[in-house]
């Protein structure tokens, strides 16, 4: 049980992350 959330929350990390990524490629785009 434990070891599911735990994944469940690298998942979640993992998307938040890559949002964050984008929105920062975005920024970069938009400085230009």
């Amino acid at each position: 049980m434990f070891k599911y959330k735990l994944f469940e929350y690298e998942k979640l990390l993992n998307k938040m992350n890559r949002i964050d990524m984008i929105l920062h490629c975005v920024k970069i785009l938009t400085y230009f």
